[in-house]
């Protein structure tokens, strides 16, 4: 009977072996497969090889991903930039930086999202900048006050405080839910509430938070000795 039941184990041993290496086989097929289709497929190909390298999530696929952030076609440039923030790497933050500076709006508007997938290691200066630039577009300041809050940085406070009183209520309810977040704290400011309402809340704000400095950065230790 020992006999019998080794020789199961070994057998079963074996299966697992073997269906390891057709998984590995089989990914690293398709991997290829999403390769040749990146390179030669059509624009709507491509993206979604884009996404589904971005699964894979290999170094190879990373960096093919990589290589198309600064794509003449915008909608490819825009696909790979949004894949590296959802990747976040470190080693490719710098092409989430270039394409900050894009001619396209939608390659602007990814770039700042994008930073948000880096944690602290994101530039916060180009988020700052993208956001504080009426020029820039909504679309892109907008992304940008949104990775500013999961960034998470206490020196983006004053151009978020700023930006809570900009004319668009959309700017100003991005910056605000961001602000929100980084001092875990709700003063009522709503976006669309009356201009002197608003006006009030922001002075209370400017007022209030730097005394509120140590409170986060004694909650961002804590969060990273939890490794969150």
């Amino acid at each position: 009977m020992w006999r019998e039941h080794r020789r199961l184990f070994v057998l079963a041993g074996l299966a697992v072996v073997l269906a390891a290496g057709l998984v590995w086989v089989y990914g690293r097929s398709q991997e290829d497969s999403l390769l040749r289709q990146l390179d030669h497929g059509s624009t709507e190909e491509r993206v979604q090889a884009i996404h589904g390298l971005e699964k894979i999530g290999s170094d190879r696929a990373a960096e093919a991903i990589a290589g198309y952030a600064d794509h003449s076609d915008a909608r490819l440039a825009s696909h790979a930039v949004s894949a590296l923030g959802k990747m976040g790497r470190p080693e490719h933050l710098r092409y989430v930086k270039q394409a900050a500076h894009h001619r396209d709006e939608d390659v602007r508007e990814a770039a700042a999202g994008a930073m948000g997938g880096f944690g602290d290691k994101a530039d916060v200066p180009v988020l700052i900048q993208s956001l504080d630039d009426p020029s820039q577009g909504r679309r892109v300041r907008v992304a940008a006050a949104t990775s500013l809050g999961k960034v998470n940085d206490y020196s983006a406070m004053p151009t978020l405080i700023k930006a809570m009183a900009d004319r668009d209520p959309l700017v100003r309810g991005r910056a605000y839910a961001a602000v929100r977040r980084i001092i875990q704290m709700d003063i009522g400011f709503r976006a669309n509430d009356p201009p002197q309402k608003r006006q009030a809340m922001i002075a209370r704000l400017r007022k209030l938070y730097p005394s509120l400095q140590a409170r986060h950065d004694d909650y961002v230790r804590r969060m990273k000795e939890r490794g969150k």
